[in-house]
């Protein structure tokens, strides 16, 4: 197991400019103003790896959640075995008596190793931001909190400008965004790494090195690899960081826009479906149009990841092009006529849920409708989508004859007990007292309706 260190450190990342070596230390001020991020939170949880950067962290919060002033969130700390290395068992272990010397409550997640390979590192980040904030929501934390640094700032704008992002992606990491229903705070995005590592020699702080940091291998080694030019070609990680809030600046701004328009053109369906006023949506500027239509897919199209730009460009091309468009993307089927432009679910796709629901149960299905069963209903419910086939004479005569189209029931829940239909509520069936509501955001009541990132990987 690597030992931890605490009086020599590791070399700065090529890319921070020599003026930030200087040990600064973090007074009361300037603690209140880089948490002041968290302030608004009742819980957060700590992600802490062992590593500097956390391990900075976790003794930062601490001392600022310490200091007087206003009231503050409590704090839990999370710390992921996530099975890469044989050491990293030990490694969560110092993670918790580290917790416990500052009288924080440490939970240890963990997750099986995946099999070996160049997207490794990218299939444990997901599955630790799953376990992270499965846990937080256990220990009640309403936020999550990581220590993301200057230097991880600057790498994200360069692996995301190697990839052709857009504005969303070059404004990299925002100090808050959003975790499903938690939020992912990164206070320290402000600060050098080096300025971490200070702080912790100088309270001889043990931490830990991941190997893997160094490994060329992985994506962010090799970028670190080339820093010296780059800084020399003035690409230093001050001037990346800040071309960074520049750009998160100018996202922000595009957002604002974004979301107006979405209040004007779309309507959202009971059934499920959006509609966007077509003569409106066709004067607006190219990049407003891309994401108001990459925000509908996500939501149709139920998505965790991030969308791919190049998908939603190449079907506002054709829009531009074509009074009439057929089109499938990221799991939504889209049908443009001359007035409106209707987002679905794809029919036919494998993998819409199929859930149990027990009484006095509730699902969140298909991350657009909620369902729940009153406890008073008897068991044996199955909620999936209704097909042509477990339709009777009678309740096919219904469908039709509230025009209901075959693919917005073939995409919306329905309940079953055994084979039989008991609730379709987009064709009128209710033979039982089971609740289905929509779950996404109305854009008429002016809910916040964030865009997603959009890349062009």
């Amino acid at each position: 197991m690597p030992r931890p260190r605490s009086s020599t450190l590791p070399n700065p990342s090529a890319i921070a400019p020599a003026a930030d070596q200087r040990a600064a230390p973090f007074d009361a001020q300037e603690l209140d103003q880089l948490f002041a991020v968290c302030a608004g939170f009742k819980r957060i949880a700590l992600a802490v790896s062992g590593g500097p950067d956390s391990l900075a962290l976790m003794h930062l919060c601490h001392a600022w959640g310490m200091a007087p002033g206003g009231p503050k969130p409590s704090f839990v700390v999370l710390t992921v075995n996530h099975g890469l290395r044989a050491a990293a068992t030990g490694e969560v272990r110092q993670v918790a008596a580290a917790a416990a010397r500052l009288g924080l409550d440490c939970h240890i997640l963990t997750r099986e190793a995946p099999a070996s390979s160049a997207s490794m590192l990218e299939i444990a980040r997901a599955d630790r931001y799953r376990l992270l904030c499965d846990a937080a929501r256990a220990a009640g934390a309403d936020a999550i909190v990581t220590g993301h640094t200057a230097d991880d700032q600057a790498e994200t704008l360069l692996m995301r400008l190697a990839r052709g992002s857009g504005v969303d992606g070059l404004s990299a990491m925002a100090a808050v965004s959003c975790l499903d229903d938690l939020a992912l705070v990164r206070p320290l995005l402000s600060v050098p790494k080096v300025r971490l590592l200070s702080f912790l020699k100088a309270r001889q702080i043990a931490f830990i090195d991941d190997p893997s940091n160094t490994d060329p291998t992985f994506e962010r080694p090799r970028l670190r690899a080339p820093g010296t030019t780059l800084a020399g070609a003035g690409l230093t990680r001050d001037a990346l960081v800040r071309s960074a809030r520049r750009l998160g600046r100018a996202r922000a701004a595009l957002e604002a826009v974004s979301q107006a328009a979405n209040r004007q053109l779309a309507v959202l369906h009971p059934e499920g479906w959006v509609s966007l006023a077509r003569p409106g949506f066709d004067t607006l500027p190219e990049e407003i149009r891309v994401r108001l239509l990459g925000y509908w897919l996500r939501l149709m199209g139920a998505a965790t990841e991030h969308q791919r730009m190049a998908g939603v460009e190449r079907i506002i091309a054709a829009l531009a092009s074509q009074p009439r468009h057929t089109a499938t993307l990221a799991g939504c089927l889209i049908i443009a006529g001359p007035d409106v432009i209707d987002i679905s679910r794809e029919p036919g796709r494998n993998g819409l849920p199929q859930v149990p629901l027990e009484p006095g149960g509730s699902v969140l299905w298909d991350r657009r409708f909620t369902v729940r069963l009153p406890a008073s209903a008897r068991p044996g419910i199955l909620i999936r989508p209704a097909k042509p086939a477990d339709l009777t004479a009678e309740q096919k005569k219904l469908r039709l004859g509230l025009n209901v189209s075959q693919h917005i029931m073939e995409t919306t829940p329905a309940a079953f007990r055994g084979n039989s239909l008991i609730a379709c509520p987009v064709i009128g069936i209710m033979t039982e007292p089971i609740v289905f509501e929509l779950a996404l955001p109305d854009p008429s009541a002016g809910q916040a309706n964030a865009v997603p990132h959009l890349t062009d990987e």
